[in-house]
């Protein structure tokens, strides 16, 4: 029987006291959770922050920098110490764990999107626990995945979990802020996540030591849903706090994707991590080609072509009214396209492939989620 794998998210506010430093009990209680989970055999990656929290202090701060430049000094001291937290209590339990540090570039450059998926396999095969952050110390706005709710969603999809798990200070999704509304209602279970919920969501937070509220744990899970990992976000870490979430028992809300087909991983750099080189206007017949009968795309069915891109690149394609339709490589650069457009309907139109069907992923319009 395959061992069921495990994203764990892990918040600053999990890791640390009230004053923002790193706390050797919550250190206790989540290692503890994650030996016991890798008893249970389960496939365990964590992502964690904390890196800020466990090296402000160590560098003389006497509160949590609030620059930039400080608040990547703190991390490339704290990234040490919590490793060094992660690695001791997990290796006084027989668990090996490896560091991660991982950047957008890791995931928009095919090359590396590739070695590093093989790197997870391998640890994987040896029974490592991967713990991944973002390399915070270098990292810039816009080269970041914007939190590591995020990154734990794309980690997610790209290993093709059975289940992510978000950690955090509340006991699940609410309708309102349960924190200000007394007459907020908590949500126990959905299948899909409906847009209104994650635009209308309070996006504050009880810590002050993290980056994302609410909302952005939303969008994480609407990102993972929409690649086939179911989610759940809420509270409680124990000793066995995973294993209660998998047997459907944790404090929190679970979210179902809407189907049951993962999307594969070569499909999720094309829709959601490569560099867009151009786009595509197609008719209506090819529209329904590519989306409803998921045929490969012939340039026959091509209106007009923007941007520059050469074979192999990744464009974007949109029906005649605009409409995304999604993303796909180029079978063909855009110079021989143009040509084959101006030349009108000829015999390479009808035989040669724009973006063949294996290299295509349809991004639909979100649908509304069903209450459970």
């Amino acid at each position: 029987m395959a061992k069921k794998r495990i994203v764990i998210k892990i918040g600053s506010s999990s890791l640390t006291t009230n004053q923002g430093k790193l706390s050797e009990k919550q250190m206790e209680h989540v290692t503890q959770m994650i030996a016991a989970s890798y008893r249970d055999n389960y496939e365990v990656i964590v992502i964690s922050s904390g890196a800020v929290s466990a090296g402000f202090g160590e560098m003389g701060y006497p509160v949590r920098p609030q620059t930039l430049k400080g608040k990547q000094a703190a991390a490339s001291v704290g990234q040490t110490v919590l490793m060094r937290h992660y690695q001791d209590r997990l290796n006084a339990n027989g668990v090996v764990s490896a560091q991660l540090l991982l950047t957008r570039a890791d995931f928009t450059d095919e090359e590396r999107y590739h070695h590093m998926f093989n790197t997870f396999d391998e640890l994987f095969k040896r029974g490592v626990v991967p713990i991944i952050n973002e390399n915070d110390a270098t990292a810039v706005d816009e080269l970041t995945f914007g939190d590591n709710d995020m990154l734990a969603s794309l980690v997610s999809g790209f290993i093709h979990a059975d289940q992510l798990i978000i950690w955090t200070d509340v006991d699940g999704i609410y309708n309102g802020n349960p924190l200000t509304d007394a007459h907020a209602e908590k949500i126990y279970s959905l299948t899909g996540l409906p847009a209104e919920l994650i635009d209308g969501i309070d996006n504050s937070s009880s810590s002050s030591v993290g980056t994302g509220g609410m909302k952005s744990k939303l969008s994480a899970a609407d990102r993972a849903l929409s690649m086939g990992v179911p989610v759940f976000i809420g509270n409680g870490i124990h000793q066995h706090a995973v294993h209660d979430v998998i047997a459907g028992q944790g404090n929190g809300t679970y979210l179902y994707p809407t189907t049951d087909r993962p999307m594969k991983t070569k499909k999720q750099w094309i829709a959601f991590h490569s560099d867009i080189k151009g786009s595509l206007t197609v008719d209506n017949g090819a529209a329904e080609a590519l989306v409803e009968n998921y045929h490969s795309l012939l340039p026959v069915g091509i209106i007009s072509v923007q941007g520059e891109f050469i074979e192999g690149d990744v464009i974007t394609v949109y029906d005649s009214d605009g409409n995304l339709l999604g993303n796909g490589k180029a079978g063909i650069s855009k110079n021989e396209l143009a040509t084959m457009i101006a030349s009108g309907s000829s015999p390479a139109s009808k035989t040669r492939t724009a973006i063949h069907r294996d290299d295509w992923i349809t991004i639909k319009e979100e649908k509304k989620g069903e209450s459970l």
